[in-house]
């Protein structure tokens, strides 16, 4: 009965609450509904923001590109009024191709700042493409509200909401049009300016690629100069001078406002390096004895001139685009200057007998700084060639009566041959004169003083490049790092005297192309192809292999440091080892630079193996017997070895001999091949004890045990016999007039054997005599018969 009606308690509590939790659902449903309602009216509300947003940002770049249109079209009339005339100028200037030089890049410098110009309108038509790609995907995003309402099941809130998206879509309808119009106003304005510049740019193009042949025409021709062109020269020269103003009014700032920019360069550039050359001076100070001394010259005069030079040179140059060949000019020249004065000044540094010696790069730079002049003036070639022969003829005549005293000192063979070749190029450019070729001799002279500068700055830096790394890496307590040093350092020194000459590529006219062109020329031989690219590629490669030679060397040689089970005797071999490696890979590298094909060159090789095996089978037989002695270990460094009738100490194991010095102090080689083929001695190969033996004999009825008693103690009383092993005496035979006897020492330096046998005999032949033992001697009796008559 109770639990009938506890069942029925439970059924009505569960019904009752199972009838509340419904109306409490119907009752969240219509508040559910109106929140969703007021969520899709919010995302609206933001959108239409975002739409106000990016319309003020439309609006406020149109107000921006309105206030840029006038300048804009000044700057491209301007622009074709310069253009017609540069380009009148141009024409005018035919023959004259330095003249055609300043003409093109002042053309492009106006292409340059035109499209300075046009870089803000650019940049605000870029902006209003990205608002587009923005309002197209915002178009695309844009879902019917009706399609949302049928998605959430909300049929009371389409009304409202669909009339907030109508607007959202009219006003971003409305958007697209203005960022529509906005586009094409910008290109409109923008198209004279991007006109201007494509047809300039075109050009540009075509002078550009007529500029190499031009500047090859112009130092390759020939003008004759026969006594006959004299007749015409004084209006050669007229003409000359007429056209200079007009070359002079391009080679300097024409208004206020740029030559007030090239000041500020100017300045910009003297307190910039006056504070370096201020610092490097205080540090140049510290430095050893020379050092420091032409750290003092230098920066109290050679930088005072580059530093200078790069001021005037800096200020050549305009954000106009224009380059100013009126101050580029002096500005290169008086960098030339300084820097052959450095050069100079260290190389007195580096060699230390140079003090009282005058420069002879300041007698090879003032034919070349005229040489430059005459090149940059565009002078008539006739003109050119009889000024620049009176330059040979002079700088001829001062080389015999003062360059003939000034000699220099040098390691460096190209360093001498630059020097001594100075009056050789002088005559080579004097008859290249004389057949017409003036500019190509001035070409050539100038060369002569980039080569003899880079020679003398190249090692007067390698010196002091070595200095630095033997002060900060002691060679004896880190010779590695030492050694890394002295590989990085003296290649880069060389490279940087390499670019120090790159002033002469602003200082010679036409210079930029006339390299590129010597740069791409190849010259074919069978199937190689070569050119001064791959060449300057080689020589960097011979330069580095070099270096990580002397490096890997280096690092072997201290493998018995950290190694102490390690021979020191295997070292040499090592190195040798590593070096021929080395070279090899460098040689099939540089097969590969200039083209060899190497499969050819392989299958040639097979084909010639077996000859060369026959004619270099001795060659390859040392050097296997090489190695094998060098990793059998069957010898070593120190060793006292007899082979073949030689005998000494191995001084060196080499790949195709073993390097012996004999008592006499003579340097003996034998061939691998016939240590390891034939039979010989290595007394020390075990340790350095070795046994010698004394050898004496007596008369016949000395006391036997009294002479090997006397001959123990002798031994004993010599300080380089060991006590042990212990000396002993054998009583070897009876002779014929003596009782022989031997005395067997132990010694521990093989080279001292000799001399402790020497000792030994001396004290025995005084012993025997104090003792009255006879030393026997052979003797002979002779018995005559009587003859019977």
């Amino acid at each position: 009965m109770h639990k009938t009606a506890l069942v029925c308690l439970t059924l009505i509590l569960f019904f009752g609450l199972a009838a509340l939790l419904q109306a409490g659902m119907a009752q969240a449903a219509p508040e559910q509904d109106s929140a969703a309602s007021r969520g899709v009216a919010d995302a609206w509300s933001v959108r239409s923001q975002d739409l106000d947003i990016l319309a003020d940002e439309i609006n406020t770049l149109e107000k921006n590109a309105q206030a840029l249109i006038e300048p804009l079209a000044l700057r491209v009339d301007s622009t074709r009024m310069e253009i017609s005339r540069l380009m009148g100028l141009y024409q005018a200037a035919h023959g004259y191709p330095s003249s055609q030089l300043t003409l093109f890049l002042q053309m492009r410098g106006l292409s340059r700042r035109l499209q300075d110009d046009v870089g803000p309108f650019q940049l605000i038509a870029d902006t209003v493409q990205q608002h587009q790609e923005e309002i197209k995907r915002l178009q695309d995003d844009v879902i019917s509200l009706d399609e949302v309402a049928a998605i959430a099941d909300l049929p009371e809130i389409r009304g409202h909401d669909l009339v907030v998206q109508r607007q959202y879509q009219k006003r971003l309808l409305e958007i697209a049009r203005q960022s529509a119009k906005a586009d094409a106003k910008l290109e409109r304005i923008m198209a004279p300016a991007q006109a201007t510049i494509a047809k300039l740019n075109v050009t540009l193009d075509s002078i550009g690629k007529t500029m190499p042949d031009l500047w090859r025409n112009y130092y390759l021709s020939s003008f004759s100069i026969g006594l006959d062109s004299f007749v015409s020269l004084p209006q050669q020269f007229s003409n000359w001078l007429g056209s200079v103003s007009s070359r002079l009014s391009l080679a300097f700032p024409n208004n206020p406002e740029r030559w007030l920019e090239s000041g500020k360069n100017f300045l910009l550039v003297i307190v910039a390096l006056g504070l370096l050359g201020i610092a490097a001076y205080k540090g140049s100070r510290k430095l050893p004895g020379r050092w420091a001394k032409a750290g003092h010259d230098i920066f109290t005069g050679a930088w005072i001139w580059v530093t200078g030079g790069w001021a005037i040179l800096v200020a050549s140059g305009s954000s106009f685009g224009n380059i100013y060949f009126g101050f580029l000019l002096p500005g290169v020249l008086i960098i030339v200057w300084g820097i052959s004065q450095l050069s100079w000044r260290l190389r007195q540094a580096a060699t230390g007998n140079l003090d009282d010696h005058p420069s002879p790069l300041a007698r090879l730079y003032l034919p070349a700084a005229l040489g430059v002049l005459l090149l940059y003036s565009d002078i008539n070639p006739r003109i050119l060639s009889w000024l620049w022969i009176t330059v040979m003829l002079v700088f001829s005549g001062l080389f015999f009566c003062v360059g003939r005293k000034i000699k220099v000192r040098s390691s460096f063979i190209v360093e001498n041959i630059s020097y001594k070749g100075a009056l050789f190029f002088t005559i080579v450019s004097l008859l290249m004169s004389l057949g017409g070729y003036a500019r190509l001799a001035v070409l050539l002279f100038m060369f002569l003083f980039a080569l003899v500068n880079i020679m003398t700055l190249g090692s007067a830096i390698s010196a002091l490049a070595s200095m630095f790394s033997d002060r900060l890496f002691v060679k004896y307590e880190k010779p590695v790092r030492n050694a890394l040093a002295h590989a990085v350092g003296i290649p880069a020194s060389w490279i940087f005297s390499l670019l120090c000459t790159v002033p002469w590529l602003w200082a010679v006219p036409g210079a930029s192309y006339i390299f590129e062109y010597v740069l791409s020329t190849r010259y074919e031989i069978g199937d190689a192809s070569v050119d001064l690219s791959r060449i300057l590629l080689i020589a960097v490669m011979f330069f580095l292999c070099r270096s990580f030679i002397h490096l890997g060397k280096t690092s072997l040689a201290q493998l018995p440091n950290r190694m102490p089970h390690m021979e020191k005797g295997v070292i040499p071999p090592l190195q040798h080892m590593l070096g021929y490696i080395l070279w090899a890979v460098l040689a099939i590298l540089i097969l590969g630079i200039v083209g060899v094909d190497l499969t050819s060159l392989a299958v040639v090789a097979g084909g010639l193996s077996v000859g060369i095996g026959f004619g270099l089978q001795n060659l390859f037989s040392n050097l296997i017997s090489g190695i094998m002695l060098i990793f059998g270990r069957t010898v070593l460094i120190g060793d006292y070895v007899s082979v073949g009738g030689v005998e000494g100490t191995v001084k060196a194991i080499q790949i195709r001999s073993l390097v012996i010095e004999t008592l006499d102090k003579a340097m003996v080689f034998v061939p691998n091949s016939t240590i390891m083929a034939g039979q010989f001695i290595n007394w020390t190969r075990n340790n350095l004890i070795v046994r010698k033996s004394v050898s004496v004999g007596v008369a016949y009825g000395t006391d036997t045990g009294t002479v090997s008693n006397l001959l123990l103690e002798i031994a004993a009383g010599h300080e380089r016999v060991l006590k042990e092993p212990a000396p002993f005496v054998l009583f070897e035979k009876f002779a014929d007039s003596s009782l022989d006897f031997t005395l067997y020492i132990y010694v521990d330096d093989f080279s001292s054997g000799g001399g402790t046998a020497s000792d030994l005999r001396h004290k025995i032949n005084r012993i025997f005599m104090e003792k009255n033992i006879d030393i026997a001697f052979p003797q002979l009796d002779v018995h005559l018969e009587p003859v019977d008559k």
